[in-house]
């Protein structure tokens, strides 16, 4: 991050209001911390960074919440469309739902914006959070419970510590654990709107597949802990017009590996074939066998430059760490905007139902499946949390 002037936006926040907000504490007031990179063209170093705090009520926007009252700031710097902005936001409460839907309209009415949450604690107090939770995740947000890691970072990047090191709080893992499995029960269930979820089609949409679904001793082989050589993939890919939430058009398939073209690159050409209509929103969902390697997170990282109204979202099965760089090229992933992740067993299941012949068969849970997803999970987090050289 040393390529842009860090401008700073406010004074640091005092080390007791951040252990009393960002703690287990229940506390009224909701803070935000955020960051924003500004990136021109293809240019992987930003040439300008914004990063400071806010709380709900705050002055200039009296009577508003902590999302509002960055939205407000954000609109007033009157966002080039030739440039590309990461906004990563650090929030004490998850959005609420009305908050949630702001947050929705100013990604839709600003496609080269990325936006990340990570919030210490869910907002369930008012009705539909859940609801508003989900809109944001189908809009490409990417939306998580802050790690200790994520904590040491604010607290080291937003607080006046007078250098005294960041100490976790008692049961903040158990914490973390318990609120990630609820955020992922929660994004990861339709809800009672026509709005169509991860691989759900809504009345108006059309859904082309173009093969026969995979057999399901090939699924169990490779989506499993199985350390099978072939990369298979499965992908969903919505297509949305304008403001309106419903896709228009829906492609799902899969994937696999051929002589000297990885699965990833396979998807590329295909997706390129479609001729990408700059007026359209499209969400680009892959189920992966293998995380990409160094070189396919490279052609991936392009195609987002190139397709800035393009979200994509990679579950991967395990981590490819076979070739060298291989970290380099998941962290120039998630740079440019690629929300990665670990998949969980309902996106296993998810992937059965929709990929997979299954005859009927319900998808069973692998043997110490949990324990090798923790796993994985925070292998990945420290991999994408370590500067590289």
């Amino acid at each position: 991050m040393e390529a842009g002037p860090a401008p700073e936006d406010s004074p640091r926040m005092d080390r007791d209001t951040f252990t009393d907000n960002f703690s287990n504490c229940m506390k009224n007031k909701t803070y935000l911390c955020y960051e924003v990179e500004v990136f021109e063209g293809d240019n992987p170093s930003h040439v300008r960074m914004f990063k400071g705090y806010l709380k709900n009520e705050s002055i200039p926007w009296p009577g508003c919440h902590a999302e509002i009252c960055f939205l407000n700031w954000i609109s007033s710097l009157g966002l080039d469309k030739e440039n590309r902005y990461v906004v990563i936001l650090y929030i004490s409460w998850s959005p609420c739902y009305n908050c949630a839907q702001k947050l929705v309209e100013f990604l839709g009415r600003n496609q080269n914006v990325t936006l990340r949450i990570f919030a210490v604690r869910i907002y369930d107090i008012y009705e539909r959070y859940e609801e508003g939770l989900r809109s944001l995740d189908r809009a490409g947000a990417q939306i998580s419970i802050m790690t200790s890691e994520e904590l040491k970072h604010c607290w080291e990047t937003f607080v006046d510590h007078q250098g005294q090191p960041f100490q976790p709080w008692f049961n903040i893992d158990q914490n973390y654990q318990s609120l990630t499995q609820r955020l992922e029960s929660i994004l990861n269930t339709q809800g009672n709107s026509d709005i169509t979820s991860r691989g759900l089609i809504g009345p108006t949409s059309i859904l082309i597949t173009s093969s026969p679904r995979m057999d399901r001793d090939t699924f169990t082989d490779n989506f499993s802990d199985c350390m099978k050589k072939k990369t298979y993939l499965c992908y969903e890919v919505e297509v949305f017009e304008g403001d309106n939430p419903s896709h228009v058009r829906m492609f799902k398939d899969y994937l696999k590996n051929e002589p000297g073209c990885h699965a990833e690159i396979c998807f590329l050409n295909w997706i390129s074939s479609l001729g990408l209509d700059k007026e359209k929103r499209y969400v680009v969902i892959l189920y992966i066998s293998w995380s990409p390697c160094y070189n396919c997170a490279q052609k991936l990282v392009e195609f987002l430059g190139r397709n800035q109204n393009v979200t994509l979202r990679i579950f991967a099965v395990r981590i490819y760490d076979i070739y060298e760089r291989y970290e380099e090229g998941l962290r120039s992933l998630d740079r440019a905007g690629a929300q990665i992740s670990i998949m969980t067993s309902e996106e296993l299941k998810h992937c059965w139902e929709t990929f997979v012949d299954h005859q009927g068969q319900p998808f069973q849970h692998q043997f110490k499946f949990d324990q090798n997803y923790q796993s994985l999970t925070q292998r990945l987090e420290s991999i994408l949390n370590t500067q590289g050289n």
